[in-house]
């Protein structure tokens, strides 16, 4: 206070450390007051940088942001970030889906491997092909089915590593197939590193860039090596199996042919024989000839409908017939077999089944037969019953159960079951003291089956046996029934082509019953030159015949000769593809021996009727 007041009294003692005090405070005041400048100062020069340093930070993150924003635009077109300046948003969006995009990328990854595992496991070998026909890439399955490391294949072309330009013609039109790349499925043979053959199923599909051109292929391979051995084996096999069916055949034709020829006499003969006037003795023994003579045409038949069933070619006919009447004949043509052994032999057949049907009465009443004859044949004392029951009826079809029931020597249940096998029989002494040769039940029951229906056994050892199945048949109107017609083929002149002297003999004598005029010639070569001299009206042609048979004899009257007459095969060639193949030769029509008179004539006569109205018909034509 002196030093600005001089003129002020002193001050009091008790207030010196007060003043002091103030003065202090004074002085520090000031040095404050210098400290605050010079702090002022100095935040002042920092807050000049740290706002020069948040504007960068700024520039920055605005840059980052539009970046940001960029990025986000292309991995998620589908949102709209253009005025969206929430960073952290963003950034979320963008890492959840990163986050998502290296979740498919792995599974992705996983699901490659899983492929890649199957493919190993399933041995299929795979390759990248490029358009020029090299390799990029093998798989070790590939490199290994071929024989060769990866690296020796990859680079290399297709064509030079795998064998001749033909052997990959497939997939030398897929790679240069560049305009119209597609897949292909397809078989080739290869050559291993060791010049091995092996074969391999292929598949292609074109590999394609972002324009959708071909820049190469993907293959895959699987071996099929051992299948194709397989196939062949099996090739081999069928051919051997068709070798053997053909030699069979051939066998089966020659043997019923053999048969046949004289059968033909014997039966023919007998017929003749049989018109003459005879005592009481010959007929019995006529009667006798034609019963052994018609066993053994039903053994060959049965034989024939083993091979027609196998082959497929059996046909059935659809023709209206009366059961009534079928069973009636049938029981008694088998009733002296019965007789002779002292056995009752009977029918039944329902009221209520109607009179006619529709079906196959030859196949029906082979059936039948062979059943009744069996139940003869193996029935020692008793009886042995037929019948039909009406089971159910449906519109105009009506359901029959045929039966034929013995009280015979019966069938043990252990060899019930292969009694319908060919050739079989319940044990070997069977066929030692009954006869038969074990196909009539195999037959029968194939034929049941061919109709719709199942041939059932019952059968208890020495208490009898009963055979029965159900066929369903269309009811009928009763069929048209033709009167007698008087045979006469009004001086028709006739060539015989038969080199059997007997069945010469025998075809003669009947024809010329119907005043028809017959030459003969014993084989091809004759027939020919007798054309060559003469007319004729129509032709009967044998088939096998020495020097030339009936098929050259007569593609050779059609091709050479231009003759045009009716050509009917009369032959003891019974197979049932005989009969094509007498049409593909040239000739008209089939009949086999030994044949029915009255058949022939019907067929003759048909046959000539028919060419004479188309020769009339050509005849007006060219007038």
């Amino acid at each position: 206070m002196k030093k600005y007041l001089p003129s002020f009294p002193n001050v009091p003692d008790e207030l010196v450390p007060f003043i002091e005090a103030i003065n202090q405070s004074y002085d520090h005041h000031e040095e404050d007051r210098m400290l605050l400048e010079r702090a002022m100062m100095i935040s002042s020069k920092e807050l000049i940088e740290s706002k020069t340093q948040i504007k960068d930070i700024m520039q920055k993150q605005a840059q980052v942001l539009e970046a940001l924003k960029e990025a986000a635009n292309k991995l998620l077109p589908n949102q709209y970030f253009a005025n969206d300046t929430d960073l952290l948003k963003i950034s979320d969006m963008l890492h959840a889906e990163i986050e998502q995009r290296r979740k498919a990328e792995h599974k992705s990854i996983v699901t490659e491997n899983t492929m890649l595992s199957i493919f190993n496991n399933l041995k299929l070998g795979m390759a990248q092909i490029d358009i020029t026909g090299k390799f990029l890439d093998v798989n070790c399955r590939f490199s290994e089915m071929l024989g060769y490391k990866s690296e020796e294949m990859i680079g290399k072309s297709v064509m030079a590593l795998l064998g001749a330009p033909a052997t990959f013609k497939e997939i030398r039109k897929q790679l240069k197939n560049n305009e119209s790349p597609h897949e292909a499925v397809f078989e080739a043979p290869l050559l291993n590193k060791k010049g091995e053959l092996i074969w391999i199923l292929c598949s292609t599909t074109p590999t394609l860039d972002e324009n959708d051109y071909k820049i190469g292929t993907s293959a895959v391979f699987f071996d099929i090596s051992s299948q194709k051995q397989l196939q062949s084996e099996l090739r081999e096999s069928q051919e051997e199996a068709h070798a053997s069916l053909e030699a069979r055949k051939a066998i089966l034709a020659n043997v019923s042919h053999e048969l046949r020829t004289p059968i033909n006499a014997i039966v023919g003969m007998s017929s003749l024989l049989e018109q003459t006037e005879l005592s009481n003795t010959q007929r019995e023994y006529i009667e006798a000839l034609k019963s052994s003579s018609e066993g053994l045409m039903v053994l060959i038949d049965d034989l024939l409908n083993v091979s027609k069933i196998e082959s497929g070619k059996l046909r059935l006919e659809s023709i209206p017939f009366s059961l009534d009447k079928m069973l009636r004949v049938l029981t008694k043509s088998l009733g002296l077999k019965a007789e002779e052994k002292g056995l009752s032999i009977q029918y039944y057949i329902d009221p209520k089944i109607s009179k006619y049907h529709l079906g196959d009465p030859t196949r029906i009443n082979q059936i039948i037969s062979n059943l009744v004859s069996n139940a003869i044949k193996f029935t020692k004392h008793g009886s042995v019953k037929t019948s039909a029951a009406l089971i159910d009826v449906e519109d105009d079809k009506q359901c029959i159960r045929f039966a034929v029931k013995d009280t015979g020597i019966g069938i043990e249940h252990s060899q019930q079951g292969i009694i319908f096998q060919k050739f079989q029989q319940e044990d070997t002494s069977t066929t030692r003291k009954y006869g038969g040769t074990g196909l009539g039940l195999n037959i029968s029951k194939q034929l049941v089956e061919i109709m719709g229906g199942d041939l059932k056994l019952v059968s208890e050892k020495e208490r009898g046996t009963e055979f029965s199945f159900k066929l369903i048949l269309p009811s009928a109107l009763a069929p048209d029934m033709d009167e007698p017609v008087e045979k006469n083929l009004s001086n028709a002149r006739v060539l015989l082509v038969e080199d059997n002297e007997i069945n010469r003999f025998l075809a003669v004598t009947i024809i010329k019953q119907w005043n028809a005029q017959v030459e003969v010639a014993t084989d091809g070569y004759e027939a020919l030159e007798k054309l060559k001299e003469a007319e004729f009206d129509i032709i009967l042609m044998d088939l096998q015949m020495p020097r030339m048979g009936g098929y050259e004899a007569s593609e050779k009257i059609r091709g050479e000769l231009k003759i045009n007459i009716p050509i009917i095969a009369l032959t003891a060639n019974a197979l049932t593809n005989e009969y094509d193949k007498c049409l593909d030769s040239g000739m008209n029509d089939y009949v086999s021996k030994p044949f029915q008179p009255d058949f022939l004539y019907q067929k003759m006569s048909d046959c000539m009727a028919i060419h004479n109205t188309a020769h009339q018909l050509n005849s007006l034509k060219g007038a």
